[in-house]
Parts: C-alpha cells; sequence; structure tokens
C-alpha cells in the first residue's frame, strides 16, 4: 500500500522573483564555454541566496540555472514596501553580477 504525505495546504500573499540565466543551456552545450558556467552557476547560487535572505525574502528553489524565492506580504499596504525590497535585492545582485562577472573570466 502506498503511502502518501500528507498535504497541507496554506494561503499567503507574496511576491515571487523568477531569475533565470538566459542561454544557459547553449553555454552549458558548448565544449568552448561549459567550464565558464559550471564555474559560475555555483557563485550565481551562493550570492542570490544570501542576497535574498539579508532582504527578508526564503530561497525556495534553484533550478539549476537560476531560483525561485518568496518574499512575504503579510498585509496589503506593505506591498510597496517589500516590493521596494525585491527590487533593491535584485538590483545588487544585478550590479555584483554585471561589475565582477562573480570572478569567472569570460
Amino acid at each position: 500500500m502506498n503511502t502518501f504525505k500528507e498535504f497541507k495546504f496554506e494561503r499567503k500573499k507574496g511576491i515571487v522573483w523568477v531569475c533565470d540565466v538566459i542561454k544557459s543551456s547553449s553555454y552549458l552545450n558548448s565544449n568552448d564555454s561549459v567550464d565558464d558556467i559550471e564555474e559560475y552557476l555555483p557563485r550565481l547560487y551562493w550570492t542570490a541566496n544570501n542576497l535574498v535572505n539579508s532582504f527578508g525574502g526564503t530561497f525556495i528553489k534553484w533550478t539549476g540555472d537560476g531560483f525561485l524565492a518568496w518574499f512575504d506580504v503579510n498585509l496589503d499596504r506593505n506591498k510597496r514596501k517589500i516590493a521596494d525590497k525585491v527590487f533593491k535585492a535584485a538590483w545588487h545582485l544585478t550590479f555584483l553580477n554585471n561589475a565582477s562577472q562573480l570572478g569567472v573570466k569570460l
């Protein structure tokens, strides 16, 4: 007999941040760029995870070339404040990525 894990349901309001590396499959499938992207992705994971947590979010899932993050919005009047945190976290990730390429020589 199959045993199923108990399903728990709850409703929450929040903002989801979805991040994906464009063309990552083509980088992973190319002998010229596979080493760089394999060095880059773990650094992206570490950086994004820390940024999400430091801005009050929850790092939900690493997708292999991106991530999903959740930011609770417990009251409607807090949407703008939480959205600002998400945009600031995204700005910092973008800035760090663009300025340093996360230490990967491309």
